[in-house]
């Protein structure tokens, strides 16, 4: 075969079997080379590439999103004199975009996503998490509530992935939740919203997602969700890209109530065209169970409010308790404390999530 396509694990895997061989290679492509270095895979990059035959006149091409210390030094050391090819847009971000925070609690951040989602009309966006495990887990936290959700991460097979974003770009699913390396490739116009369920730390992560929405000439909204041990990195963002990202106060009980009940007026209207052959049976039925006689004594607004108290999911307001904000990019100890921590801990002292640090 002339071409060789796999992921660093699987290739590191032939050359120990000795079913691939490099000796004769020309060109060597590494795409995504950042997402590959955070996903663990710094070392197998650097083992493969050292196994291509430098005596051999080949090219290296490296393509990356973000250009991270590890990267550069990977460029430095298996690149002879490399031409550095960079292709910006025009804008750091888009000003169709509205960007705002949210000061939250990690652990109110489902409920914090349910509410903003209930806070408007017609949400249809993207929400990225850090990790796997909090895509599926706010997959299924959203799904258990009854949001059309579903979500993309590494471990599902393309079939799977083609199915989620078919549903996804016919709007019979109007959330997707994903991590970064999952979106990669995503093109679907008229996006709404995007949700970050945590800041990047890496700017061009962070540009990279909000320019999923505000496209065509239409507005977009960037939500962000901060920790208070994160703000510092709003104000990174801000420097770094001269906009200003507003702070929002959470919708509140009362405006997501009302919110609900327009839009059960909404299927109202029109359940009486969708159904108007069930709604003329089941009122010819009405006699004798009881219902008239129920509701001969009460007010209209009586009748609905009793109705849709059985229909609609109450909204709570969200309490986020907040400890003081400090900078995540400076050391909470100087580094004989951290010492002394550290051989606490060694000695049965130290506890990380409530067990002990060592046995």
């Amino acid at each position: 075969v002339s071409v060789v396509i796999g992921t660093p694990g699987r290739i590191m895997d032939h050359l120990e079997r000795k079913t691939l061989n490099l000796d004769r290679l020309t060109t060597v492509v590494l795409d995504e080379a950042d997402e590959m270095i955070s996903m663990g895979f710094k070392e197998d990059i650097e083992k493969i590439l050292s196994l291509v035959n430098q005596e051999e006149k080949h090219q290296t091409w490296l393509f990356s999103a973000t250009m991270s210390k590890e990267i550069r030094k990977i460029a430095d050391h298996f690149l002879d004199q490399p031409a550095q090819v960079k292709i910006e847009s025009e804008s750091r971000t888009a000003e169709s975009v509205n960007q705002m925070f949210f000061q939250v609690s990690e652990l109110q951040k489902p409920s914090v996503v349910e509410n903003l989602i209930d806070s408007v009309e017609g949400f249809y966006g993207l929400i990225f998490c850090q990790t796997k495990a909090l895509v599926i887990e706010l997959s299924e936290y959203l799904k258990k509530n009854g949001y059309p959700a579903d979500c993309l991460h590494g471990d599902m097979d393309q079939s799977a992935r083609e199915r989620a974003m078919k549903a996804f770009r016919e709007r019979r699913i109007s959330i997707m939740i994903c991590t970064d390396v999952a979106s990669r490739g995503i093109d679907v116009k008229d996006l709404t919203h995007v949700i970050n369920y945590s800041l990047p730390r890496e700017l061009d992560l962070y540009i990279h997602r909000i320019g999923r929405t505000g496209r065509g000439g239409k507005e977009g909204v960037a939500w962000n969700l901060v920790t208070p041990s994160h703000h510092g990195l709003v104000s990174r963002i801000e420097r770094e890209t001269r906009t200003k990202m507003k702070r929002a106060e959470l919708p509140t009980p009362e405006s997501l109530l009302k919110m609900k009940i327009k839009r059960a007026h909404a299927g109202f209207d029109s359940a009486i065209t969708r159904h108007a052959d069930a709604v003329e049976r089941i009122q010819s039925s009405l006699q004798g169970t009881g219902w008239t006689e129920a509701v001969e004594h009460l007010s209209k607004e009586e009748i609905v409010a009793r109705f849709l108290a059985g229909t609609l999911k109450m909204p709570n307001a969200v309490k986020v308790e907040m400890k003081p904000s400090h900078n995540p990019f400076k050391p909470a100890k100087n580094r004989m404390e951290r010492r002394k921590d550290f051989i606490s801990a060694r000695k049965g002292k130290g506890r990380i999530f409530g067990k002990p640090a060592f046995k």
